[in-house]
């Protein structure tokens, strides 16, 4: 258990870029501290963050490592590993859509793994800025990794957001949103078509002459059309969306050699 207290009064702020909470820092670790003191939200991160601690063979997100109690044994955050990292954001912005694309594809084959677990997680927050990519030092190539992991839903405790860009998408439809795996897949699959094409409304917005023109470059792209077509209907149940590793080649993408929106 670590004090409130001194994390506060000692450690430096990291971020407050965030509306839930405020991250402190040591050279070391991170130290998530939640901004709300409701009860019923706290119990809910507090179970949360308690399962994700005890996850074994977990290499896909950052994980708790110990929780965050005040003077009332009340719980208020969590600490966490410190990567030397950028977000899918920053990667987009310091380094194109070549290495964002590349970052958001590996980024669906961890989020496979995870689905694939007997803990039943669901993401929820799909984001950008809850992707980051990890510096590597052999040049393993590109390597994400999840963090913001308390957010999730996992064996049966609710998630406590989800990803703006599905509201987006979601808005115009007659079908209500249900937040499952699929919805984390099809989060994956916004942000791609969004940053690919430069439009903040990634399926309804797409243009079929911008489509047609794209899948010249990236021929797997090709195999989606039917996919963007049926979600393009805000009357058709929303379909079975595979993963972005499963639909777009990478090697595509690398001879692609984007340097910037289609």
């Amino acid at each position: 258990m670590i004090e409130y207290e001194k994390i506060i009064q000692e450690k430096d702020i990291f971020n407050t870029e965030g509306l839930e909470s405020i991250i402190y820092s040591d050279e070391t670790k991170i130290y998530k501290i939640f901004n709300s003191t409701q009860r019923s939200y706290l119990q809910n991160k507090f179970y949360k963050v308690n399962i994700l601690e005890t996850l074994k063979d977990f290499k896909e997100g950052v994980l708790p490592i110990d929780n965050v109690m005040d003077k009332r044994s009340v719980f208020r955050g969590y600490s966490a590993q410190k990567e030397n990292s950028l977000t899918l954001l920053e990667i987009h912005e310091q380094r194109g859509i070549y290495d964002f694309l590349l970052g958001l594809i590996d980024s669906s084959k961890k989020l496979y793994n995870i689905h694939s677990r007997s803990e039943k997680i669901i993401i929820a927050d799909v984001n950008c800025n809850n992707i980051i990519i990890k510096e590597n030092e052999n040049d393993l190539g590109i390597d994400s990794i999840f963090v913001d992991m308390d957010n999730i839903s996992i064996d049966g405790l609710k998630h406590d957001r989800y990803s703006g860009i599905l509201q987006i998408f979601f808005k115009p439809r007659t079908k209500h949103l249900r937040i499952s795996q699929n919805t984390d897949r099809l989060g994956q699959l916004l942000y791609l078509m969004s940053y690919m094409f430069n439009i903040e409304n990634p399926i309804y917005g797409l243009k079929e002459k911008d489509f047609s023109e794209a899948a010249e470059k990236i021929q797997s792209l090709k195999n989606m059309k039917n996919l963007i077509t049926t979600l393009q209907n805000p009357r058709i149940y929303l379909p079975n969306i595979p993963y972005l590793f499963e639909m777009i080649d990478p090697e595509e993408i690398k001879k692609a050699k984007l340097e910037k929106v289609l």
